[in-house]
């Protein structure tokens, strides 16, 4: 069996994104929780197809869902259709049931029950767990599929491992600081890519402005000498009003979902950073930072990558202004 390559290992990946998608669909309030059957079921074929592929199997065209059972068996006088190599993939009968409630709700408009999508997600879930180290090798395990590699910005993805290193030895109030960060990093990486002139993106929505907590000290200070207090903390406020409203305009304007951005910031430790220096993390001690948190601002962040990627550009009106200036000067010397 060959060794597991880059582009096998990334098809995986991608493979437990579109099982998680599932998941979170199934979270959702019904009817909006049915959908989650329909990436269940992409993500087992999309397993299958590669299974398929990374085996060497030979398969007809229109081979049917679960004809990849035998075909994928190994070969033997009871099984003239498998494989030298094959091998008893479980769970046929569960995906069998899966099946058919997908093929119900997409070709006949019968809309599974609670019960049916649990079932499903534990199902799905069970037949990944028992068939990846199966056709993979024994050194490869679904839950440890790492979807961090499918994030392009360095910073990001470095951020990503940092806060998976964390969560392993479990502390998980560290691990959702990093992913916090990880979130700031990405928008300012997309965002100031695409600029208006050397001091604007076209995502800025105004001025920079800086969170209260970042101001320095005696910056404050001095303004409360100026202004008064009531003045200065008036300021503060309106500061703070215009910091906030600045990130949310650019979380609604890159098209993320501003109700899971929400919750994400509910449970993240507040992230601030004074100019170019160091990160400062504000975990309030009264809260209680779990696992669920963490994979879900994990996986919050990993989507978020992902649909910034979908539409990415590098725009800078700045640069072009300079090199056309440059230009016409030689053009007319």
């Amino acid at each position: 069996m060959a060794m597991l390559d880059l582009s096998t290992m990334r098809r995986l990946v991608f493979i437990r994104l579109i099982f998680q998608q599932g998941i979170s669909q199934a979270q959702q309030p019904g009817p909006l929780s049915m959908t989650s059957v329909l990436s269940f079921h992409d993500s087992v074929e999309l397993f299958l197809v590669l299974a398929a592929e990374y085996l060497g199997a030979q398969l007809p065209n229109h081979t049917t869902f679960l004809d990849y059972w035998p075909r994928l068996a190994p070969l033997s006088p009871t099984n003239k259709n498998g494989i030298p190599n094959g091998v008893p993939l479980s769970g046929k009968t569960a995906m069998d049931r899966l099946n058919r409630l997908r093929n119900g709700l997409k070709h006949a408009g019968t809309l599974p029950g609670a019960h049916a999508v649990e079932q499903a997600r534990t199902e799905v879930e069970a037949f990944f767990v028992d068939n990846t180290p199966l056709v993979f090798g024994p050194d490869v395990e679904f839950a440890g599929l790492d979807l961090t590699d499918l994030v392009t910005q360095r910073e990001v993805h470095d951020k990503l491992r940092d806060a998976g290193v964390s969560a392993q030895r479990g502390d998980y109030k560290t691990g959702l600081g990093e992913l916090a960060e990880a979130f700031v990093r990405l928008l300012d990486d997309y965002t100031k890519r695409k600029r208006i002139d050397h001091r604007r993106s076209v995502y800025d929505f105004g001025p920079h402005v800086d969170a209260v907590e970042s101001t320095l000290p005696f910056a404050k200070q001095h303004l409360t000498e100026i202004l008064g207090r009531e003045f200065a903390d008036h300021y503060d406020r309106l500061t703070e009003a215009a910091y906030e409203m600045q990130r949310n305009m650019q979380v609604i304007a890159l098209g993320l979902d501003y109700r899971r951005y929400a919750r994400f910031v509910l449970v993240t430790p507040e992230v601030t950073r004074r100019g170019h220096g160091p990160w400062e993390v504000y975990a309030p001690e009264w809260l209680t930072y779990t696992s669920e948190h963490y994979e879900f601002c994990r996986e919050f962040v990993i989507s978020s990558a992902l649909r910034l990627a979908e539409i990415d550009f590098d725009l800078d009106q700045d640069v072009l202004y300079t090199a056309w200036r440059l230009k016409r000067g030689m053009e007319d010397t």
